[in-house]
């Protein structure tokens, strides 16, 4: 299974940040929709459609899709799985997409690829389902999933470390602008996203297209 450490680590700062008010995280709306929509251009179909399900429960896209599902959601996706063979979500919908990227083969990194059935790669893929949030900070690196690291014991929280994360991952809203809303940052680009598919992608965010028409309308 081919998942790439460094996207694991760009959802979870996203993550932390889309538990915070809307004025606080509106600077990085198109940021988190060209995250989505790269994503989903690398994701097979059937990953595609269990994350379309998913995200569909949550609410208002892109945000949405980096939360953890909602008790009624989360029964209603467990209800869905029952036979299927597939472990149940309980992070946030992007955990899909992660999960279910195409390989590159050789143009791929080997230190991506996670073997099934390896108790440390399982433990892993597993994190990604429960969205186990110290095991992934610890064993995703760019260079390669850091295997040993999910024998390491978790080190334990502290009062604020949940906002240390969402203020980490809200660095560059301007001071000036706590709404966040005045000025809208570069977008970093991402490796598997093309100029042509950046540029589409913004100028749906400023027509005012939702992620899920926005990606169903160049992805789909």
């Amino acid at each position: 299974m081919y998942v790439d450490p460094s996207r694991v680590e760009m959802a979870l700062r996203y993550a932390a940040l889309a538990i915070r008010p809307p004025a606080e995280r509106a600077a990085k709306n198109v940021e988190v929709t060209l995250f989505i929509a790269s994503l989903w251009a690398d994701a097979t179909n059937a990953a595609r459609t269990r994350y379309k399900a998913a995200a569909a429960l949550q609410g208002s896209l892109p945000w949405s899709a980096l939360t953890k599902p909602t008790p009624v959601a989360a029964a209603m996706q467990a209800g869905g799985k029952v036979g299927s063979g597939l472990p149940t979500l309980q992070g946030p919908a992007v955990a899909l997409l992660l999960l279910g990227q195409k390989d590159p083969e050789d143009e791929g990194v080997e230190g991506y690829r996670l073997i099934m059935g390896e108790p440390r790669a399982t433990a892993i893929i597993q994190a990604l389902y429960a969205w186990d949030v110290p095991l992934l900070s610890r064993t995703a690196d760019p260079s390669g999933w850091r295997l040993d690291a999910a024998d390491e014991p978790a080190e334990q929280p502290t009062d604020d470390a949940a906002d240390d994360d969402a203020a980490e991952a809200d660095d560059d809203v301007p001071e000036n602008d706590p709404e966040g809303a005045a000025k809208v940052p570069a977008v970093k680009p991402t490796s598997s996203l093309s100029s042509r598919q950046q540029g589409l992608a913004a100028a749906g965010v400023a027509a005012g297209f939702t992620v899920v028409g926005l990606i169903a309308w160049r992805f789909g």
